[in-house]
Protein backbone atom coordinates (compact mmCIF):
# COMPACT_ATOMS: atom_id res chain seq x y z
CA UNK A 1 0.00 0.00 0.00
CA UNK A 2 1.53 3.32 -0.97
CA UNK A 3 1.72 6.00 1.95
CA UNK A 4 0.33 8.92 2.07
CA UNK A 5 2.35 10.17 4.99
CA UNK A 6 5.81 11.72 4.43
CA UNK A 7 8.77 13.70 6.36
CA UNK A 8 9.64 16.73 4.20
CA UNK A 9 12.96 18.52 4.79
CA UNK A 10 13.18 22.30 3.07
CA UNK A 11 16.86 23.62 3.05
CA UNK A 12 19.49 25.28 1.50
CA UNK A 13 23.29 25.31 0.93
CA UNK A 14 23.77 26.89 4.45
CA UNK A 15 22.29 24.12 6.35
CA UNK A 16 24.25 21.22 4.40
CA UNK A 17 25.49 19.40 7.58
CA UNK A 18 22.82 20.19 9.49
CA UNK A 19 20.69 18.28 6.45
CA UNK A 20 23.14 15.37 6.42
CA UNK A 21 23.04 14.79 10.08
CA UNK A 22 19.54 14.80 9.88
CA UNK A 23 19.62 12.36 7.10
CA UNK A 24 21.91 10.14 9.20
CA UNK A 25 19.44 9.85 11.59
CA UNK A 26 16.73 9.08 9.33
CA UNK A 27 18.53 6.28 8.34
CA UNK A 28 19.17 5.20 11.87
CA UNK A 29 16.03 5.73 13.26
CA UNK A 30 13.32 5.16 10.35
CA UNK A 31 12.13 1.49 11.37
CA UNK A 32 8.91 2.46 8.73
CA UNK A 33 10.34 3.39 5.67
CA UNK A 34 8.54 6.54 5.90
CA UNK A 35 9.25 8.65 2.22
CA UNK A 36 11.86 11.35 2.98
CA UNK A 37 11.37 14.54 0.48
CA UNK A 38 13.99 16.96 0.97
CA UNK A 39 13.40 20.47 -1.31
CA UNK A 40 16.49 22.65 -1.82
CA UNK A 41 16.73 25.95 -4.29
CA UNK A 42 17.41 24.61 -7.77
CA UNK A 43 20.85 26.17 -7.41
CA UNK A 44 21.86 23.96 -4.61
CA UNK A 45 19.89 20.56 -5.27
CA UNK A 46 22.79 19.06 -6.98
CA UNK A 47 25.27 19.57 -4.25
CA UNK A 48 23.00 17.63 -1.88
CA UNK A 49 22.30 15.22 -4.36
CA UNK A 50 26.24 14.28 -5.03
CA UNK A 51 26.68 14.55 -1.63
CA UNK A 52 24.33 12.98 0.39
CA UNK A 53 23.47 8.96 -0.28
CA UNK A 54 21.31 7.87 2.86
CA UNK A 55 18.76 7.06 3.39
CA UNK A 56 18.58 5.77 -0.07
CA UNK A 57 14.78 6.66 -0.43
CA UNK A 58 15.34 10.23 -1.03
CA UNK A 59 12.83 12.10 -3.04
CA UNK A 60 14.77 15.37 -3.98
CA UNK A 61 12.33 18.25 -5.79
CA UNK A 62 13.07 22.18 -5.80
CA UNK A 63 11.82 24.49 -4.19
CA UNK A 64 11.06 26.12 -7.66
CA UNK A 65 8.87 22.94 -8.02
CA UNK A 66 6.86 23.08 -5.18
CA UNK A 67 6.37 26.82 -5.94
CA UNK A 68 5.12 25.96 -9.43
CA UNK A 69 2.79 23.76 -8.40
CA UNK A 70 1.12 26.20 -6.34
CA UNK A 71 -0.97 28.13 -9.19
CA UNK A 72 -1.63 30.84 -7.44
CA UNK A 73 2.13 31.66 -6.43
CA UNK A 74 4.50 32.88 -8.94
CA UNK A 75 7.96 31.98 -9.04
CA UNK A 76 10.00 35.08 -9.57
CA UNK A 77 8.14 36.78 -7.01
CA UNK A 78 9.56 33.87 -4.51
CA UNK A 79 13.06 34.06 -5.56
CA UNK A 80 12.30 37.94 -4.30
CA UNK A 81 11.65 36.92 -1.29
CA UNK A 82 13.54 37.09 2.08
CA UNK A 83 14.79 33.29 3.00
CA UNK A 84 12.71 32.69 6.37
CA UNK A 85 9.35 34.38 4.78
CA UNK A 86 9.62 31.60 1.45
CA UNK A 87 10.79 28.25 3.79
CA UNK A 88 7.62 28.82 5.16
CA UNK A 89 5.84 29.20 1.68
CA UNK A 90 7.58 26.25 0.53
CA UNK A 91 6.73 24.08 3.51
CA UNK A 92 3.53 25.37 3.18
CA UNK A 93 2.80 24.52 -0.28
CA UNK A 94 4.40 21.00 -0.59
CA UNK A 95 1.67 18.84 -0.79
CA UNK A 96 0.81 20.78 -4.05
CA UNK A 97 3.10 18.25 -5.36
CA UNK A 98 0.55 15.35 -4.88
CA UNK A 99 -2.80 14.38 -6.96
CA UNK A 100 -4.22 12.90 -3.55
CA UNK A 101 -4.73 13.92 0.29
CA UNK A 102 -1.82 13.65 2.14
CA UNK A 103 -0.16 14.40 5.50
CA UNK A 104 3.51 15.41 6.37
CA UNK A 105 5.60 16.39 8.76
CA UNK A 106 8.09 19.68 8.25
CA UNK A 107 11.28 18.79 9.79
CA UNK A 108 12.95 21.99 11.27
CA UNK A 109 16.50 21.61 11.44
CA UNK A 110 17.90 23.96 14.59
CA UNK A 111 17.51 21.16 16.92
CA UNK A 112 20.28 18.12 17.77
CA UNK A 113 18.34 15.25 16.41
CA UNK A 114 21.43 13.17 17.64
CA UNK A 115 21.20 14.20 21.51
CA UNK A 116 16.81 13.59 21.68
CA UNK A 117 15.91 11.31 18.50
CA UNK A 118 17.18 7.63 20.62
CA UNK A 119 13.92 5.89 19.66
CA UNK A 120 12.84 4.76 16.01
CA UNK A 121 10.15 7.14 14.53
CA UNK A 122 6.95 5.53 14.45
Amino acid sequence: MKSNFYLFNKTYIGDFKRTLNLCKSIQLFNCDSIPLYISAPSADLEYFKNNIHQPKNINWVSDESIISAASHENVTRYKLTDGYISQQIVKSQFWRLFDSEITYLALILRVNLSKISTCPIF
